[in-house]
């Protein structure tokens, strides 16, 4: 078997006889994967900041140059400052799909299936581009979806710490027929295996795998990370996973657990306003939110307010606040409207804007005039490289289609934005987008 063939038998498996059924009107969707905070981020616009070679680059003062002095005549010296350069590396993001020629002719025509058999393909195509980016903003570069709990056997594992955040639901962004690996922590996170989901069980945050996960040896513990893999083959010549090629996301740019001493190469110790404000939480209400506030235009030394800032956090964090306003503040009105449609709410002065994926905890206060996303290519598009979209497939009657898409997202000024952390959210697993079990 070539490899690429194996992705798209993998993919046949899944569709089974399902073309021998008629569904009139097509399939309904039970699942939307856009995300509010995605559209926080303005697209950056021409000539904003440069690719050079594998690398976009933007330059930043971090420090006063000095100052002007009074004196009884006699001028100071010359004083300058040089920027620091800030540099991260463009994201590629693909979806690969295929067919078989055979299903399609079944599929087509008033005798066929439920609806346009590839017109279905390229909907599902587009939505996991915006699951994927949904996921990657509120992750990190790592592309950690969970972390490893526990191993119950070689093809079942209970996880927690989604995103790799603590109590953070783990399951949000997982669906039987995805490929996940595990690093091992202890050892460099060499690949430790790969498999299929076969079965979620969401009540005890449980995964089964349609094959071993691990090889008995060397075996998954607790803290190991769980990413997306190209296939379950780990012996594939095209076998990859995810750690380190994502793009960056709120874990990165707010890096509200403090895992990282530098922003975009830049040393934190060394440049303390690269820094965004993070304040762990005491006492969950809306003087502390305003403490934040104020403490964040303090250190910026720059308004923060409805116009600039928009405060995002998970559905039960909101509704922790809203225990605590003050009867005065408690009416909620329509804030600003953001692109895609959504529209924040105001509630005591300020912006906030819900979102379902969001880490559990955490109360991201963002300056939208900092926050961009580039697109070297603009938005996610199929490949027509030798002039057509669809490719035959060697030594099988079937084609395939692959879309791509290169993206980056960075915060051109840091210490405009902060994370109120640690925040007291105990029903924060009635408002996640895992099922209801």
């Amino acid at each position: 078997m070539t490899s690429s063939q194996q992705p798209f038998l993998e993919d046949i498996a899944g569709i089974s006889e399902l073309v021998h059924e008629n569904f009139i009107n097509g399939v309904y969707p039970w699942l939307e994967f856009m995300g509010p905070v995605l559209s926080l981020f303005q697209l950056a616009g021409p000539g904003e900041f440069n690719l050079l070679g594998e690398k976009i680059i933007f330059a930043g003062d971090v420090t006063y140059a000095g100052g002007a002095m009074a004196t009884s005549g006699f001028l100071p010296d010359s004083e300058y400052i040089d920027p620091v350069n800030f540099e991260t590396t463009p994201t590629r993001m693909y979806v690969r799909r295929a067919v078989d020629n055979f299903i399609v002719a079944r599929a087509a025509g008033p005798d066929g299936t439920f609806e346009d058999f590839l017109g279905r393909l390229m909907e599902q195509m587009w939505d996991a581009f915006e699951r994927t980016q949904n996921r990657h903003v509120h992750g990190s570069s790592d592309g950690t979806i969970c972390l490893v709990a526990s191993r119950i056997d070689n093809v079942t594992i209970t996880v927690d710490s989604g995103l790799g955040h603590l109590g953070t639901s783990p399951l949000m962004f997982l669906e039987p027929g995805m490929r996940l690996a595990w690093h091992d922590a202890s050892d460099s996170f060499a690949v430790g295996g790969a498999a299929i989901i076969l079965s979620i069980d969401y009540a005890n945050d449980e995964i089964t795998f349609t094959t071993p996960f691990d090889d008995g040896g060397t075996v998954p513990v607790d803290g190991d990370p769980i990413v997306f893999a190209t296939t379950s083959s780990d012996t594939a010549t095209y076998f990859e996973t995810e750690r380190g090629k994502a793009a960056l996301g709120l874990l990165d740019l707010i890096d509200p657990d403090e895992n990282n001493s530098s922003y975009l190469g830049v040393s934190e110790s060394t440049n303390p306003r690269v820094k965004p404000v993070r304040t762990a939480s005491v006492n969950y209400d809306e003087v502390e939110i305003m403490e934040h506030w104020k403490e964040i235009e303090s250190k910026s030394t720059a308004p923060v307010g409805p116009m600039t800032h928009t405060c995002t956090c998970q559905p039960g964090t909101v509704i922790e606040l809203a225990k605590t306003l003050l009867p005065y503040t408690q009416i909620q009105t329509k804030g600003k409207e953001l692109p895609g449609g959504w529209t924040t709410i105001n509630i005591a002065g300020q912006d906030m804007l819900e979102d379902p994926w969001h880490i559990h905890d955490v109360l991201y206060t963002l300056c939208m005039e900092d926050m961009r996303v580039i697109d070297l290519d603009g938005d996610a598009q199929i490949s027509t490289d030798d002039g057509r979209e669809w490719q035959r497939l060697a030594d099988f009657d079937g084609r395939e289609i692959f879309a791509r898409h290169y993206v980056q997202r960075i915060l051109k000024r840091r210490n405009r934005c902060g994370a109120l952390t640690g925040i007291t959210n105990p029903n924060a697993s009635r408002y996640d987008p895992e099922p209801d079990y």
